[in-house]
């Protein structure tokens, strides 16, 4: 096993039902000979979850993964499947941009 196949490809999957379960869409993704290696999906602090979700796989059978489940119904919803794109920084960037201010809110009232 190479080491691209071990660190795994991560998948963006859209339009995933809101009640929808991790061994749900890990059992959708084997019906198809592909291994799910981790699922996750995400929660919206107090909303529940996001609609959305991301597997990981081997790497290998990442672009047979987004050929066979893009544009497949699952539970009722039309799933997009493609390839995640990198986590942003900008994001660590506002919050701590947002923690910043918290800290010197606490100094200035001491």
């Amino acid at each position: 096993m190479t080491q691209a196949t071990q660190r795994g490809a991560r998948l963006y999957v859209a339009g995933v039902d809101y009640g929808a379960q991790k061994e749900e869409l890990a059992e959708l993704f084997s019906k198809r000979g592909i291994a799910s290696l981790r699922v996750d999906i995400p929660f919206g602090p107090g909303l529940g979850r996001l609609g959305f979700a991301f597997v990981t796989v081997a790497a290998d059978d990442a672009e047979r993964a987004i050929c066979a489940l893009n544009g497949q119904i699952f539970r009722g919803r039309t799933l997009k499947i493609e390839r995640a794109r990198p986590k942003s920084r900008g994001i660590k960037a506002r919050k701590s941009n947002r923690n910043f201010g918290s800290e010197h809110h606490r100094r200035l009232s001491q």
